[in-house]
Protein backbone atom coordinates (compact mmCIF):
# COMPACT_ATOMS: atom_id res chain seq x y z
CA UNK A 1 0.00 0.00 0.00
CA UNK A 2 1.04 3.44 -0.21
CA UNK A 3 1.63 6.18 2.40
CA UNK A 4 3.83 9.22 3.21
CA UNK A 5 6.35 8.75 5.76
CA UNK A 6 7.67 12.10 7.11
CA UNK A 7 10.16 11.46 9.12
CA UNK A 8 12.25 9.24 7.28
CA UNK A 9 15.59 9.07 9.00
CA UNK A 10 17.16 6.08 10.67
CA UNK A 11 19.78 5.80 13.46
CA UNK A 12 22.18 2.92 13.37
CA UNK A 13 24.68 1.51 16.11
CA UNK A 14 28.13 -0.52 14.61
CA UNK A 15 27.45 -3.17 16.62
CA UNK A 16 24.02 -3.97 18.68
CA UNK A 17 23.65 -3.52 22.52
CA UNK A 18 22.61 -7.42 22.23
CA UNK A 19 26.10 -8.73 20.57
CA UNK A 20 28.24 -6.94 23.71
CA UNK A 21 25.91 -7.76 26.17
CA UNK A 22 26.10 -11.58 24.46
CA UNK A 23 29.71 -11.68 24.15
CA UNK A 24 30.35 -10.58 28.07
CA UNK A 25 27.95 -13.60 29.10
CA UNK A 26 29.39 -15.95 26.58
CA UNK A 27 32.81 -15.87 28.31
CA UNK A 28 31.31 -16.05 31.70
CA UNK A 29 31.02 -12.73 32.39
CA UNK A 30 28.49 -11.72 35.52
CA UNK A 31 26.71 -8.95 34.53
CA UNK A 32 26.32 -6.49 37.52
CA UNK A 33 24.99 -3.40 35.75
CA UNK A 34 23.47 -1.78 33.08
CA UNK A 35 23.32 1.68 32.41
CA UNK A 36 22.25 3.98 29.54
CA UNK A 37 22.54 7.79 29.45
CA UNK A 38 20.77 10.67 27.28
CA UNK A 39 24.30 12.17 26.33
CA UNK A 40 27.55 11.93 25.12
CA UNK A 41 31.04 12.88 25.20
CA UNK A 42 30.81 13.16 21.10
CA UNK A 43 28.83 15.11 19.12
CA UNK A 44 27.56 11.92 17.06
CA UNK A 45 24.85 14.32 15.58
CA UNK A 46 24.68 18.15 14.35
CA UNK A 47 21.36 18.54 15.81
CA UNK A 48 23.27 18.58 19.63
CA UNK A 49 24.93 20.99 22.15
CA UNK A 50 27.53 20.85 24.77
CA UNK A 51 26.29 21.33 28.04
CA UNK A 52 28.19 22.90 30.97
CA UNK A 53 29.11 19.51 32.72
CA UNK A 54 30.92 18.91 29.00
CA UNK A 55 28.74 16.02 27.78
CA UNK A 56 26.67 16.82 24.77
CA UNK A 57 22.99 16.41 24.03
CA UNK A 58 20.52 16.92 21.55
CA UNK A 59 19.12 20.71 21.50
CA UNK A 60 15.41 19.44 21.63
CA UNK A 61 14.92 18.89 24.82
CA UNK A 62 12.09 15.91 23.90
CA UNK A 63 14.40 13.81 22.41
CA UNK A 64 15.57 11.20 25.09
CA UNK A 65 17.35 8.92 23.22
CA UNK A 66 20.09 6.51 24.91
CA UNK A 67 23.55 7.71 23.47
CA UNK A 68 25.75 6.05 25.56
CA UNK A 69 26.13 3.43 27.75
CA UNK A 70 27.91 1.45 30.42
CA UNK A 71 28.45 -1.99 31.82
CA UNK A 72 29.83 -3.98 34.50
CA UNK A 73 30.44 -7.36 34.62
CA UNK A 74 32.40 -9.48 36.98
CA UNK A 75 34.25 -12.67 36.30
CA UNK A 76 32.58 -15.35 39.09
CA UNK A 77 35.47 -16.89 42.12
Amino acid sequence: RDAFIENRGTYEWAHPISSIINSLIGVGLTLKEFREYPYSVDEIYSNMETGDDGYRRFKRKDYQLPLMFSVKAVKPA
